[in-house]
């Protein structure tokens, strides 16, 4: 875990699914990101098991972001 004054960075986690799927499929969300589709509950779960079960690089890396609460807000 990465701890700033105002939020933490972690490792993402699969029980970010729920969330991640609904973020990925708010047009607010993704106005400038590249998904343009809707994404199945399925196709995101691809994704998170990929991302949770391969090691972090310093060129490919993505944390999840959360207040000192542990609010989950974000990904970066």
């Amino acid at each position: 875990m990465i701890e700033g004054k105002l939020v933490n960075l972690r490792s993402l986690e699969m029980a970010d699914l729920e969330r991640m799927q609904g973020w990925i499929n708010d047009r607010d969300v993704t106005r400038f990101l590249s998904s343009r589709y809707q994404m199945s509950l399925a196709a995101e779960e691809a994704w998170l098991r990929s991302r949770t079960s391969a090691t972090m690089t310093y060129g490919d890396a993505v944390f999840a972001i959360e207040t000192k609460d542990g609010r989950r807000i974000g990904n970066c």
